[in-house]
């Protein structure tokens, strides 16, 4: 039981309700089993005691641990009990996510319109906790801009285009214009050919999603697989599950090797089948930032005939700067003979405004099933590239303002920064005597562990001392990744670092919330787990939970 206060309640309340002839029966049937252990002599209750322990143990190890909970849902006290467990769990999760302070909460649309100042006023008071909130604490991926001057562009670029659309080429030329020439740029980037080709999406994950999508008509109409596999290493983005979902694939996860959390090309071979529609590589990955061996996959891909995705979301604009620069990177692009296809989000290292990403393919021959059709529809020809009908041209310019604003010199400087904290970080932490790094990284993002303490534990610490960490699981891990806004702080991090390894190896019950949580991930089965997580996800969009309601000031 996840809380000895909960089995406790569950007791009470089974005791207080318990009537006289149901004790009576209990006492009447441990009198009788003491009379029949009597004439047993001791060696022989030792033998039973152990052969009944041994029993059940095997049988508890026999069952699901889904089908534990399933039995225990299925008793009325003690659902109860559970139900208001994760309700408080959940409940206590939602605090965590601080909500806007000073506001009225809307529920209706307003009676009369609101005068522009008074929108402006309230938006302008949102937005300074927010700022205070980033002033406050150092995060882990999230911003990666620190240029005041680049963000007031990005804002106009989108100003300007803001009511286009690229669904209407006809009427927004300007946008069909900017959406190529970032698609090209990319590719480019990527070391892709005249024959590279791709589309605008808009964040990695729809990326990824298209990506499968593709892979399995293609595969459904060259291959006719009607029972389509992907195959990815456990370290691939979650995405893929999402997309695999989505589009009705199995997903197929290969375990990676434990020292380098790198995909060993060998073991994922084995798990290619005549289903397999393409394999995946992450350069680099999110948990540890780790880049897979892509040549190798390569191979395995023109052998079988099958398509390799290479994922560059994270670091498509890091990753291909830091190889310049003589980073231990193995070849990872359209360089590579046999890679089919790369995601890489020019919203995060490339600096453009959130909601934008590049999915490539190797020739338009893979691109084609990227695209939706509709001919026969009642209002005319529908087609369009992505999940999307309608799409914010105001993010394609803006985007297209950032590749141009910073060019190859400055993402090759931003990286240089970058890669040198990152660097920094990494050789600090692999010779203090109670931490290591994680995984064989080379890039931007630094994962650590530990076999002397929660390194759970060590998240919230820091939160403490201004940085927001990330909490990494399977192996259990915590990592930052390097943005613009840390670049240089080096010493400032590895000094709260060190403080917080000293501060949860003297107190280690001092820190319990993201250790709770990832430690409950351990015994309780994904089904359960999901619930809490539907929760969570309600608090955020339900104004009646998880928000700070207060009077208008």
């Amino acid at each position: 039981f996840p809380h000895s206060q909960t089995m406790s309640q569950f007791t009470t309340s089974r005791t207080t309700t318990t009537n006289p002839s149901s004790s009576s029966s209990l006492f009447s049937l441990l009198t009788s089993l003491n009379t029949s252990l009597s004439n047993l002599s001791p060696w022989q209750l030792i033998l039973l005691t152990s052969s009944s322990t041994l029993l059940l143990s095997s049988l508890l190890k026999s069952l699901k641990l889904q089908t534990l909970f399933d039995i225990l849902n299925s008793t009325p006290g003690l659902k109860t009990q559970l139900e208001k467990a994760m309700d408080e769990k959940i409940d206590e999760a939602a605090r965590g996510f601080p909500g806007v302070k000073g506001d009225k909460v809307e529920r209706e649309l307003p009676e009369l319109g609101t005068p522009t100042q008074q929108i402006l006023s309230r938006m302008n008071r949102m937005k300074a906790q927010e700022t205070d909130i980033l002033n406050k604490k150092y995060v882990s991926g999230q911003v990666y801009s620190n240029d005041a001057a680049h963000e007031k562009l990005l804002n106009e670029a989108y100003s300007l285009f803001s009511l286009t659309n690229p669904l209407h080429p006809e009427t927004f030329p300007s946008i069909k214009k900017f959406e190529a020439e970032v698609i090209r740029m990319t590719c480019s980037m990527m070391n892709g050919d005249e024959n590279t080709c791709g589309g605008m999406t808009s964040g990695g994950t729809e990326s990824i999603i298209m990506a499968i999508k593709t892979y399995r008509d293609w595969a459904k109409e060259v291959k006719g697989i009607t029972k389509p596999e992907v195959v990815v290493p456990v370290t691939a983005h979650a995405a893929f599950n999402k997309g695999c979902h989505y589009f009705g694939c199995k997903l197929v996860e290969v375990p990676v090797v434990a020292d380098t959390q790198m995909v060993d090309p060998k073991i994922l071979e084995r798990h290619i089948t005549k289903n397999t529609i393409c394999i995946v590589g992450s350069a680099p990955c999110y948990s540890v930032g780790t880049v897979d061996p892509i040549p190798e996959l390569a191979q395995l891909a023109l052998k079988y005939n099958i398509g390799l995705h290479v994922d560059c979301c994270l670091g498509g604009f890091f990753v291909p700067f830091a190889k310049r620069l003589g980073a231990k990177i193995p070849a990872f692009d359209f360089s590579v003979e046999g890679v089919t296809s790369m995601s890489a989000d020019t919203h995060k290292y490339g600096l453009a405004v959130k909601g934008s990403s590049v999915l490539m393919f190797r020739s338009k021959e893979y691109r084609k099933y990227m695209y939706f059709l509709c001919p026969n529809w009642t209002g005319g020809f529908y087609a369009s590239p992505s999940l999307a009908g309608s799409r914010a041209g105001g993010l394609i310019a803006s985007c297209w303002a950032a590749l141009m604003h910073i060019g190859d010199e400055g993402y090759m400087e931003n990286t240089k920064k970058m890669l040198t904290t990152a660097n920094a970080i990494r050789d600090a932490i692999r010779k203090h005597p109670h931490i290591d790094v994680l995984g064989d990284s080379h890039a931007m993002v630094v994962s650590m562990k530990s076999d002397k303490f929660n390194i759970y534990h060590l998240v919230d610490s820091m939160g403490t001392r201004g940085w927001k960490i990330n909490a990494v699981q399977n192996p259990s891990g915590a990592h930052i990744c390097i943005t613009m806004r840390t670049a240089g702080l080096e010493n400032e991090f590895l000094e709260k670092l060190f403080e917080s390894v000293e501060d949860v190896m003297a107190n280690p019950k001092k820190y319990r919330d993201t250790g709770a949580m990832y430690g409950a991930a351990v015994w309780v089965p994904p089904k359960e787990l999901s619930k809490m997580m539907v929760g969570l996800l309600d608090s955020w969009t339900d104004v009646e939970r998880g928000t700070d309601e207060e009077k208008e000031e």
